[in-house]
């Protein structure tokens, strides 16, 4: 196989596409570990860098609502459907989209850019000086157009996303990652508002990354608004409700913000490392199977008999499971560590690594429910349902609010009570979720679920002693952790220690999910499957 075919082939099963993001998702999160070093190395736990993030949330939450809300979860559905039976109404639909769209966010953003001002003081509750206030009006102007580039080029990855081809839009956002480490190293000269034209830069590669792979699905842009074509008529009935229900938990990420600032500009830091870091395996896990599941999903959903809807579901979730629930139980105990090796520069503070260690912990809690909520939700948008996941949403977010407002206001926790408060609602809105979800499919097992689920679960708990033994014998007893490279082996060794043991427990238990690890070697060094395959793991696209 060419270099070029290895970028520019389809992935047809779900695991294959998973597998794939999850990898460049790594990559990606590697590069972000960098990022974030520097920018603790450059800055530290200081306002200027408070502020870039703080002047991040709200370009952030236009790109969530349009592409999150919109492209990936009310395209997709329809436009595979129409690619299937009818190309032309399929490619008309994607331009009038992307028409719509331009037209609307430049719209958008010149608004937003007159209002910069009385916009940035209605994002902190912290009393800034003139010139910390000009500099998070500046930062916002700047990072509002790097969004509408990433809002154009994650409506390309859909599209390809559509065709199977996971590969190139799964590789962009590292060269995002990259725009900002240059600009990041600028801005240590230069200051933090070189940062925000390297998001800029770094949305500039995220588009022209996948570009090539649209030549392979001949996609021609033809700017167009017929706002009442059936194809958009269709696509606007399911992106109204599924646009609400980003709104609203986005809405809870902006008000997270604002309760961050409420401490302090530079409290922020720590709280969005911390983000990051459990961004990384949310990524790699959660978002790829979420992503190489719902196209698949929504082709199942076409057909009446929902027993291979059910099915792959299930199987994906199992797998989900099996692999979060091992990361969470790592972040969980090995979160001061991976703190302090991540982003233990000089300039960050002992004060912002325990902070920021405190709130990884109950994010690390919550990684599990808010990867399941991922792919549940994705199923019921697949069955053309968005009321369900709304209204459990629109709970989720005021539970959320309510106990982060007491927590921060009233108890004074600190800022990692925004992490706990997220953990309490997150859980709840992922049970109430699957319960919906189990009932609108007819319940699903005991012997299929329930069993092996209780089994991962088991592994789990007792992987995260098997990490906490070795962690605390070794730091008390036999290394100086004070030095990086004793901090490294310490947490080689713990991390080495949990894995193993849940990979020979998971194969005690007899946990079926083991067996995608096979697979997944088999598909990478190419040769064949002497291992045990995996019952109903190759789902492709054909019905």
């Amino acid at each position: 196989m060419t270099f070029k075919n290895l970028f520019l082939k389809r992935q047809e099963s779900i695991i294959t596409a998973a597998a794939l993001i999850g990898l460049t998702l790594l990559g990606s999160g590697l590069l972000g570990f960098i990022r974030d070093r520097l920018a603790a190395n450059f800055f530290g736990d200081s306002t200027p860098l408070g502020l870039f993030y703080l002047a991040d949330k709200l370009p952030n939450f236009i790109f969530s609502v349009l592409v999150i809300g919109g492209f990936s979860t009310a395209v997709i559905p329809v436009f595979t459907k129409y690619l299937k039976n009818d190309v032309a109404t399929a490619w008309e639909l994607s331009s009038q989209i992307l028409s719509v769209v331009l037209v609307g966010f430049a719209g958008l953003g010149v608004i937003l850019f007159i209002f910069a001002t009385p916009i940035a003081s209605l994002l902190t509750s912290s009393k800034l000086s003139p010139s910390d206030f000009a500099t998070l009006v500046t930062l916002l102007r700047i990072l509002l157009l790097g969004q509408l580039l990433l809002i154009v080029s994650n409506f390309l990855t859909c599209l390809l996303q559509s065709h199977k081809h996971f590969l190139i839009p799964a590789l962009s956002p590292i060269f995002y990652n990259l725009g900002l480490i240059v600009g990041i190293v600028a801005a240590s000269r230069f200051g933090i508002i070189a940062a925000a034209w390297g998001a800029v830069l770094g949305a500039c590669m995220h588009l022209a990354i996948q570009i090539p792979a649209l030549k392979q699905i001949d996609f021609k842009f033809k700017p167009q608004i017929n706002l009442r074509a059936p194809a958009f008529l269709e696509t606007m009935h399911l992106l109204g409700p599924r646009t609400l229900t980003i709104i609203v938990s986005q809405l809870s990420i902006l008000i997270d913000s604002w309760l961050a600032a409420w401490v302090s500009v530079a409290a922020i830091v720590p709280y969005t490392f911390a983000l990051h870091l459990q961004n990384v395996p949310l990524g790699i896990f959660g978002v790829s199977i979420s992503a190489a599941l719902f196209p698949t999903l929504s082709q199942k959903a076409l057909i009446e008999d929902k027993t291979e809807f059910k099915k792959t579901f299930l199987t994906s979730f199992l797998q989900l499971s099996f692999l979060i629930l091992p990361a969470a139980a790592v972040l969980l105990v090995l979160r001061v560590p991976a703190i302090r090796l991540v982003f233990g520069a000089s300039r960050f503070s002992w004060e912002a690594t325990l902070t920021a260690a405190y709130t990884l912990a109950f994010l690390a809690l919550a990684l599990f429910p808010q990867a399941a909520a991922l792919s549940i939700t994705k199923a019921f948008y697949a069955l053309k349902d968005s009321k369900t996941p709304f209204i459990i949403n629109c709970a989720g977010t005021i539970i959320n609010i309510i106990v982060a407002i007491l927590f921060i206001r009233v108890f004074h926790l600190g800022v990692w009570g925004l992490s706990l408060a997220y953990f309490i609602s997150s859980s709840i809105e992922c049970i109430l979720l699957f319960t919906y979800l189990a009932k609108t499919l007819n319940g699903f097992s005991i012997v299929d679920f329930g069993k092996p689920f209780i089994k991962i679960c088991a592994a789990t708990f007792i992987m995260a002693g098997c990490l906490y033994l070795p962690l605390k014998q070794l730091d008390l007893y036999a290394l100086d952790t004070s030095r990086t490279i004793n901090l490294v082996i310490l947490t080689a060794i713990a991390g080495l220690a949990g894995v193993i043991s849940y990979l020979i427990l998971t194969w005690l238990f007899k946990v079926q999910e083991i067996r995608l690890l096979y697979s997944l070697v088999n598909k990478i060094i190419k040769k064949p499957a002497t291992a045990p395959e995996i019952p109903n793991y190759e789902t492709t696209t054909n019905p």
